[in-house]
């Protein structure tokens, strides 16, 4: 379904805000609107909290991202169709260096347990590929209380197959989402979160995309070390990635569940 873009617009430029008071199945009608032409109606059809994780490969840090998801449905009368926007909220990120994975099972239990209180509905997205296989299924028995769990297998420099998906195809739909203005990190974060956020804002922005000459995409630069092993976008992808799927009509699954 299309996206409406101005309604991105009206939020972006701060005269709506479908984040406040909002709940699932939230509606706005009439003054409460924004001044867009047209527009009857505007419901909340999705409000939950996604966790994505990169797992690291040693000595790479294994990098966590909250993220507030919201999506509504604008509605035009009965002779227009409908349009759903995705819009997504980093919350906070995390990087942990050196810690053991049953520790990391840990600390990820108690994000869990931390966002319960103020979350109905808390998903997890993590990469499933080499190391991160044997992570997913230790977290998969030995987490609780999780509505959703999705590890992703990965492949690089690959198109875009059934149980997999393409890091390039990742990158590419979280950087148009992050463009478009409907994915905003936080405006005046404070210590480890101001490094944490300058550097996904950095990845998101400098990471290119090539062809080959297969004609195939690629994600540049995707196994270096340090700022440029880009594992904090990683994780920020999996999350808007799923959702912009779900929200789309490709036909193609590409999700391991």
């Amino acid at each position: 379904m299309a996206i409406d873009s101005v309604l991105i617009r009206e939020i972006n430029e701060g005269r709506f805000n479908p984040w406040k008071g909002s709940r699932p199945g939230s509606v706005w009608v009439g003054n409460n609107l924004p001044p867009v032409d047209k527009l009857q109606k505007i419901k909340v059809e999705t409000l939950e909290l996604w966790i994505g994780v990169d797992i690291g490969h040693s000595p790479d840090p294994s990098s966590v991202v909250i993220v507030r998801h919201l999506r509504i449905v604008s509605s035009f009368g009965p002779s227009l169709p409908e349009r759903v926007t995705s819009f997504y909220r980093l919350v906070r990120c995390q990087e942990w260096s050196g810690v053991p994975y049953p520790e990391q099972r840990e600390l990820m239990q108690r994000i869990i347990d931390e966002e319960r209180q103020f979350n109905e509905r808390i998903n997890l997205i993590l990469d499933g590929t080499g190391v991160g296989k044997a992570v997913s299924q230790d977290w998969q028995t030995g987490l609780q209380g999780m509505n959703e769990f999705h590890p992703v297998t990965m492949v690089y420099g690959q198109p875009r197959s059934i149980g997999s998906v393409a890091v390039s195809d990742l990158i590419q739909n979280t950087q148009s989402a992050f463009q478009q203005g409907r994915v905003s990190l936080p405006n005046k974060p404070s210590g480890d979160q101001s490094f944490l956020v300058r550097k996904l804002q950095a990845q998101l922005t400098t990471r290119g995309i090539e062809e080959d000459y297969r004609g195939r995409l690629k994600a540049i630069d995707e196994r270096k070390s340090g700022l440029n092993h880009y594992d904090l976008s990683v994780a920020l992808s999996l999350v808007v990635g799923h959702c912009e799927q779900v929200t789309s009509n490709y036909s193609s699954i590409l999700w391991v569940c």
